[in-house]
């Protein structure tokens, strides 16, 4: 064992749920003793997976959606994505949240670009797609308490919102780029 692993001493679950909304989360509590001997306690987000998609139209605009995020209490940018549902196969997931929350589709294929933590204190992964050759084909299905804004940013200027913190959902941007070969080079 390493010298800087944490030993877990116990965890506790808890389920928070809103009655009107139905909104639940799971919690984990973990008590760990750090290797001074410290004991800390984590709040842990029991998650679900979810999908993230760069989705690219045909004259090179991203699509991206606009809305609000409580956490900050502000309007943001980010690429469309969303929760899995149980059982559901990531790929899937990423073409039904991109037509609900876009009302785009695409004929191309869905590449997978990977799959990451979601974060340090949550336990589901961020399932990361690239979507090309994308076009408008249906209206937006969303979910009564999602409320969000459509907007097809050109892909330089995206880049730039990208390299500033403006715009989230960098990960599966920087990917997808790559990908492309769409990393611009640059002198250190």
């Amino acid at each position: 064992m390493s010298s800087i692993a944490p030993k877990k001493l116990k965890e506790k679950h808890f389920k928070i749920k809103d009655k009107v909304s139905g909104y639940d989360k799971d919690l984990v509590l973990k008590t760990f003793q750090l290797p001074n001997g410290m004991t800390e306690n984590f709040f842990i987000d029991k998650g679900k997976d979810s999908v993230q998609i760069f989705a690219l139209t045909k004259d090179q605009q991203v699509i991206c959606v606009r809305q609000f995020r409580a956490g900050q209490e502000q309007i943001q940018t980010e690429l469309p994505g969303g929760g899995l549902e149980s059982g559901e196969d990531p790929k899937k997931a990423a073409e039904r949240e991109l037509a609900e929350e876009t009302g785009f589709t695409t004929r191309s294929e869905f590449v997978c670009l990977g799959k990451i933590p979601y974060s340090p204190y949550w336990t589901g992964h961020k399932n990361m797609f690239l979507a090309t050759e994308c076009e408008k084909t249906t209206e937006l299905s969303l979910d009564p308490n999602e409320f969000l804004e459509v907007v097809e940013i050109p892909i330089e200027k995206f880049r730039k919102l990208m390299q500033t913190g403006q715009v989230r959902g960098f990960d599966t941007a920087y990917l997808a780029l790559d990908k492309m070969g769409r990393l611009e080079e640059t002198s250190l």
